[in-house]
């Protein structure tokens, strides 16, 4: 194993040089020509690859802690199974490069050009994507995404992320997310980690806002409030009736955002109400006449050809005409933002 530590390589040729397993910790590479140079598995902590020219060059399994790769042209470089924790790319040209299976835990990445990178397997935690372009990249099988940064980032139709993150797939798959309310193990982390799966969606779903791809980011808001809903839940934040409101706004429109859900409910308490009119011994209805009826007073419509005679119709239809009058008007204000929305 070659110790290159501490020398300067600042300016050099390096066209397919080869420091495999090398050690080049606290090297300077500054404004190197570093084109398919092979770096497969060395050491470069510290190192300073600032305005170096590294396109195509091969950084497979290299252990980068804190390793400044500020300016660096890695066109088409291969960083697959990398370790750059902490490392800086700002600025940085880094199309069509390959992070595969990478950890860029704490990395930075302000105003650099991603287009077309890839992630799969990658670890990105804490990592700051602040005014970075990443068109075409597809974030969709990353290992971790947490606490990331997006702010100002630029990207198009071809971006993708995953629906749900892997960290909030495994906290709502273990045994004790069903039974979050009463658990006697949880804890504070518990809630830390819906906390921080939180800010994921939300780092989200502001980029996909202020790109105006509506759609996409009222799905990371849907899944943004059901997450700090959960958080809320198991540490007990606000008030009891807070906590009611906001799952009766998850379980009846999915907080605006599953207007189908809220029009399954709307269908269900007509049928309900139909079918309570039905089993009246002292008006005896059709269950088709009772569904009509029922529908007509859900709607409000007031036909007047079947009308109650009996008293406890006369309670039961008010408060099923009030029921109709508070769902009609939540399912039209959410048709009508997402409508305007969209």
């Amino acid at each position: 194993m070659e110790d290159l530590t501490g020398i300067c390589f600042a300016g050099a040729r390096l066209f397919e040089a080869d420091f495999s397993g090398a050690v080049c910790n606290n090297a300077s590479f500054l404004y190197a020509s570093c084109n398919k140079a092979i770096f497969t598995a060395a050491m470069c902590s510290n190192s300073i690859f600032d305005h170096a020219h590294c396109a195509d060059a091969c950084f497979i399994g290299v252990t980068g802690l804190k390793t400044s790769f500020i300016g660096c042209r890695s066109f088409e470089a291969d960083y697959s199974e990398a370790q750059c924790l902490h490392s800086d790319f700002n600025g940085a040209m880094l199309k069509r490069v390959k992070f595969d299976s990478a950890n860029l835990s704490s990395a930075s990445f302000n105003s650099a050009n991603l287009r077309e990178a890839t992630f799969s397997g990658c670890i990105l935690f804490q990592t700051d994507f602040t005014r970075a372009d990443i068109s075409d990249c597809d974030f969709t099988s990353v290992k971790e995404l947490r606490k990331i940064t997006l702010s100002d980032a630029a990207m198009d139709q071809s971006t993708f992320f995953p629906i749900t993150i892997p960290e909030h797939s495994k906290l709502i798959n273990s045994p004790w997310y069903k039974n979050r309310e009463t658990h006697k193990l949880l804890d504070s982390s518990c809630g830390s980690k819906f906390f921080n799966i939180c800010g994921t969606y939300q780092a989200i779903y502001m980029l996909m806002k202020a790109n105006q791809f509506h759609h996409e980011a009222g799905v990371f808001y849907y899944n943004y409030r059901r997450c700090l809903m959960d958080y809320n839940i198991i540490l007990k934040k606000g008030s009891r009736r807070s906590r009611m409101v906001e799952r009766l706004q998850f379980y009846l429109f999915g907080f605006g955002e599953k207007p189908v859900r809220l029009l399954m409910w709307i269908v269900a308490l007509i049928l309900a109400f139909g079918a309570t009119y039905s089993l009246n011994p002292d008006y005896p209805l059709s269950l088709v006449d009772s569904i009509y009826f029922s529908a007509v007073t859900f709607f409000t419509l007031g036909f007047g050809d079947i009308y109650p005679l009996t008293l406890s119709c006369k309670i039961v239809a008010p408060i099923e005409a009030f029921f109709g009058l508070v769902f009609c008007s939540l399912f039209t204000v959410t048709i009508a933002r997402k409508l305007i929305r969209d």
